[in-house]
């Protein structure tokens, strides 16, 4: 059997997550440099700084509506509304790669089961190519 097009159709998942990351790091850093703060909530609902790790917000001590007043503001942006705004990574289709196929390698990628040392041994890869 071989397996080169579903190693080959890996390595462009990496290759397109890879430039999604870059393209999310560019967007924080022009809003950054706009003024606005890249938050993120951690562990018991407190809302922290993604970059210095300040609390900001400090779980359930904040009403809703001021929560959600910081949140539609210009100054603050979530992590994850920066990731929804995004468009979806696009992986070219790999010949002899069914699309199902294509999604299921996607989300093996994606699991936090799936450790890197798996992954660079079956795409060949240096550890640094692969994160």
């Amino acid at each position: 059997m071989n397996d080169e097009p579903t190693r080959t159709h890996v390595r462009k998942i990496l290759l397109a997550q890879k430039k999604d990351a870059e393209a999310t790091l560019k967007r924080m850093a022009d809003l950054e440099a706009e003024g606005t703060r890249i938050v993120d909530t951690v562990d018991g609902g407190a809302t922290v700084d993604l970059r210095t790790k300040q609390s900001l917000l400090v779980g359930d001590q904040e009403g809703p509506e001021e929560v959600s007043q910081l949140y539609r503001s210009e100054v603050w942006r979530h992590i994850d509304h920066l990731w929804e705004d995004s468009d979806p990574v696009h992986v070219e289709a790999t010949e002899g790669i069914p699309q199902s196929l294509g999604h299921a390698l996607e989300d093996w990628l994606g699991m936090v089961a799936t450790p890197d040392e798996e992954v660079t041994e079956f795409v060949g890869w240096s550890m640094e190519e692969v994160n």
